[in-house]
C-alpha cells in the first residue's frame, strides 16, 4: 500500500515535526546503495529494495545496528518505524510500528541481534539485518514545553516533564516536589533576622521592612518596604541570617506601587542593574556575587526576582548604584533607590549543635562542604 511522502504527521489533534528528518545518521554494515539516511529521507512509497528507499544492512551478520542524532536533546513522545516489506517471511509481523517513548534523548538506536542460541523462535532469520525504510521520532522540539503544540512551558523549577501531560518526569529543583514540583519545603532564613541599610528614606521605611513577612502591599502607603533615600548614587541592604547557611534560593519582592508597568511607571526604571551578593562580611567585596543584571531594563524586569543559586553565607547583600562617571542605558534612572518590600532567603543549615550546643560540622549537606 502506498505511503504518502511527508515529514510531518497528524498526531492526536495537533501536527507534530519529525524531529529524525534529514538529521545525521549511521550503520554498522550497510548494503551497496542503501545507506543509513535512506532511514530519514521522507521517502517511503516504495518499500523494497528495488525502490532504494530503505536503509538495508549488508552481509552475514550476528549484530545490526542503525542510529540517528537528532542534534539535540529534545523530549520525546513516540517513534514511528516503517520497514522494508518484501522481507517479511513472519505472518505475525507488522510492516510498521509505533513505539510509545516518554523520554528525553538526543540518540535513537535501532539495534537486533542473533547472537543466542539457540534462537528464540524458529522463524527467525539466521542473521541479523536492518531493513528501515523509514524511522520518524515525534516530541517536543522545544525542549522544556508540552502541549498538543509544545506551547506550554513545563513547571518552573521541573527539570524535565512530561510532553503531554505536563507532570515532572526527570526529578524537581532542590527543595521542590509534587507532580509539578509546585511544593516547596524551604526555610525562610531571612525572616525577621537583623538587618542593616544605607541611607532609609526615613523611619517608616526601615531596613527590616524588607525581612517582616508581609508583602500584600508592594507599595510605599502598605508600609511594608525599605525604601532607600532619594537622590543618591548607590544604594545597599543586607540582611544577617546569623549563621552561614546553605542558600539555594534568593527571591526579591519590588516596590511597585501597583501601578501599571508601562512607560510611565517610573519605578522599574529604578530596579536594574543591581546585584546579590552572599558574604560572611557586611562588605560586598569579601563575598560570591550570585547575580548581576546586566540585560535587563524597564520592559523586562519583573517585579518579583527569583534567583536559584547553590552558595554558602551569612549575609546576603543587595547594592545597586549610579556612577556618574559611567554611562547607563536610557532605561535606567538618574539616580539609585533600593525599594525591596520583601527579601526571602531559602536553603538548608549549613551548622547543627549537639545536645551540649557545641557546633558540629559533621555529614553537612553537599551545598555546604564549602564555607566561605
Amino acid at each position: 500500500m502506498p505511503v504518502k511522502e511527508t515529514h510531518f504527521i497528524e498526531f492526536g489533534f495537533h501536527i507534530a515535526e519529525n524531529l529524525a528528518y534529514k538529521k545525521r545518521t549511521w550503520q554498522f554494515s550497510t548494503r551497496s546503495h542503501y545507506s543509513s539516511d535512506k532511514a530519514v529521507d521522507g521517502k517511503m512509497t516504495i518499500r523494497m529494495g528495488s525502490g532504494s528507499q530503505c536503509a538495508i544492512s549488508g552481509g552475514n551478520v550476528s549484530e545490526a545496528m542503525w542510529m540517528v542524532d537528532l542534534g539535540d536533546v529534545y523530549a520525546i513522545r513516540a517513534i514511528f518505524i516503517y520497514f522494508r516489506i518484501e522481507e517479511s517471511k513472519i505472518d505475525s509481523m507488522p510492516s510498521q510500528t509505533i513505539v510509545h517513548c516518554i523520554v528525553q534523548a538526543r540518540f535513537i538506536i535501532y539495534y537486533n541481534s542473533r547472537l543466542s542460541t539457540p534462537l528464540r523462535s524458529p522463524d527467525y532469520s539466521k542473521f541479523a539485518y536492518i531493513d528501515l525504510c523509514e524511522v520518524e521520532v515525534y516530541g517536543c522540539k522545544r525542549f522544556g514545553f508540552y502541549g498538543e503544540f509544545c506551547e506550554k512551558p513545563c513547571p518552573r523549577n521541573c527539570k524535565h516533564c512530561h510532553p503531554s501531560t505536563g507532570e515532572c518526569l526527570g526529578g524537581c529543583s532542590t527543595g521542590y516536589y509534587g507532580h509539578h514540583c509546585l511544593l516547596y519545603n524551604r526555610e525562610n532564613f531571612a525572616l525577621l533576622r537583623l538587618t542593616d541599610s544605607k541611607y532609609a528614606f526615613n523611619g517608616y521605611t526601615g531596613s527590616e521592612k524588607a525581612v517582616d513577612g508581609k508583602r500584600k502591599s508592594l507599595s510605599y502607603s502598605g508600609g511594608e518596604c525599605f525604601i532607600s533615600a532619594n537622590s543618591r548614587t548607590f544604594a545597599s541592604w543586607n540582611v544577617d541570617l546569623s549563621y552561614p547557611r546553605g542558600i539555594e534560593r534568593i527571591v526579591i519582592y519590588y516596590r511597585t506601587d501597583n501601578f501599571m508597568r508601562d512607560k510611565n511607571n517610573q519605578y522599574p526604571s529604578r530596579f536594574p542593574g543591581f546585584s546579590i551578593v552572599v558574604s560572611n562580611t557586611t562588605n560586598p567585596r569579601d563575598g560570591v556575587v550570585c547575580f548581576r543584571d546586566t540585560t535587563l531594563n524597564r520592559s523586562t524586569i519583573p517585579a518579583v526576582f527569583d534567583i536559584d543559586r547553590h552558595v554558602t553565607g551569612r549575609y546576603v547583600i543587595y547594592y545597586n548604584e549610579r556612577n556618574p562617571e559611567l554611562g547607563y542605558p536610557k532605561d535606567y534612572s538618574h539616580f539609585v533607590y533600593a525599594e525591596l518590600c520583601e527579601v526571602e532567603v531559602y536553603g538548608i543549615y549549613c551548622f547543627f549543635f549537639d545536645e551540649n550546643k557545641q557546633k558540629q560540622r559533621n555529614n553537612l549537606p553537599i551545598s555546604c562542604s564549602t564555607i566561605l
